[in-house]
């Protein structure tokens, strides 16, 4: 039966969270809320400090041509990389073409071409042979890799 006097009339447990979900423990609109972030959540209105920021040098363009390189394992100096702090990223000399934090076995890597369009000068061509860099997100250092 519904009480006029109830602040929350439609939902049986008078317990709405923060995100406006009856019975809700906050999860459904938390996250990182910086748009300048890799992960930036359009519908999250709480931080939760998950944010992940895309290292310099490692930031690209996406183009319409497109391939994808599988890494199914990854180390800086035999040490394991750590998930979405060190990055990989895929480079045609010295621009970045592509990159994305490591999420463990079969993390998938874009590696952008040349469309022809103005912001994608130097992508890769067919032919090219890229290199690869990885991003130590815990001392702010880049290696070359071997593929």
């Amino acid at each position: 039966m519904n009480d006029c006097t109830d602040d929350e009339p439609f939902c049986l447990t008078n317990d709405t969270d923060d995100c406006g979900v009856c019975g809700g423990d906050n999860t459904s609109c938390t996250g990182c809320t910086n748009e300048i972030a890799w992960n930036h959540c359009e519908s999250c209105t709480i931080d939760d400090s998950s944010c992940i920021y895309i290292p310099d040098n490692f930031g690209f363009s996406q183009s319409t041509a497109q391939a994808f390189y599988f890494v199914l394992d990854a180390d800086i100096l035999s040490d394991d990389l750590v998930v979405n702090e060190d990055w990989i990223g895929v480079f045609n000399g010295e621009v970045c073409v592509g990159s994305l934090p490591w999420n463990g076995p079969y993390s998938s890597i874009p590696a952008m071409g040349d469309d022809g369009t103005e912001w994608i000068q130097g992508y890769l061509n067919t032919g090219d042979f890229p290199t690869f860099k990885i991003y130590d997100g815990s001392k702010n250092q880049y290696y070359g890799a071997e593929a």
